[in-house]
């Protein structure tokens, strides 16, 4: 999974996003980790548990019944 640690930190580098939290779970955490900022002013690095606001509800649910069809 060092590669998509990699990868998330080229978009950080690369100014397009200024932080990411990953996931990733097969039978258990596989991967979880953080790169980039959370708040770039203030110098406070991605956490792993940082918090997001999700913008829209709608995604979450429609995904979720997608899946369970």
């Amino acid at each position: 999974m060092d590669a998509l640690e990699m990868a998330m930190q080229a978009y950080v580098d690369e100014g397009q996003i200024a932080g990411v939290a990953t996931l990733v779970w097969r039978n258990g955490v596989v991967h979880a980790g953080a790169v980039g900022w959370r708040d770039i002013e203030a110098e406070r690095p991605m956490r792993r548990d940082s918090l997001f606001r999700i913008a829209s509800m709608t995604k979450p649910i429609t995904s979720t019944a997608a899946l369970m069809l």
